[in-house]
């Protein structure tokens, strides 16, 4: 089976690789990823924008594939406790897309601030606020891995968000 990710970020290509590993009816298959727009901001500020970046890489990316995979780093108010950040997952097999998401976790004070008074994207927030050495780690580790101290990382969080997508494409018990 071909799939297509709707990215050739190293994370999201990899923690796709590593759930359809899973899946015995899956085993072969050749997980590419694809350039593609996702048709929304850079940072996504909403959980509603979040799902459509995702949608919206799984379906530019489905060209050539028999299944493809969008994956999206939001941020979302949640009440009572402020700005979090979140994985959405798209799969999309031509017909139907199927969803999921990853743990969130409460963005950092001084983060926050620099995306809402700047404009900056988390990623920029934290090059600027963060030692180099710091922003490189949160190119590899995401910005959960330096705050959890590598407990936790961007990659699992991708993971999650696929892992739950994926219960609408396999057989249930």
């Amino acid at each position: 089976m071909r799939i297509h990710v709707g990215s050739t970020n190293p994370n999201k290509v990899g923690a796709v690789q590593d759930v359809i590993g899973t899946y015995p009816s899956f085993a072969g298959s050749n997980i590419v990823g694809v350039d593609v727009d996702s048709g929304v901001d850079d940072q996504p500020t909403s959980l509603a924008e979040t799902v459509r970046g995702a949608t919206n890489r799984a379906k530019a990316a489905f060209e050539g594939s028999e299944l493809s995979i969008g994956l999206e780093a939001g941020v979302m108010e949640v009440p009572g406790a402020g700005p979090m950040n979140v994985q959405v997952c798209a799969i999309f097999d031509g017909k139907i897309v199927h969803h999921g998401l990853s743990s969130a976790y409460v963005l950092p004070a001084n983060v926050t601030a620099l995306m809402q008074e700047q404009s900056k994207t988390m990623g920029e927030a934290v090059h600027d606020l963060f030692a180099s050495d710091i922003a490189q780690s949160n190119k590899e580790m995401g910005l959960i891995g330096v705050l959890s101290g590598g407990r936790i990382v961007r990659r699992e969080l991708c993971r999650q968000a696929v892992a739950v997508a994926m219960i609408h494409l396999v057989p249930q018990p």
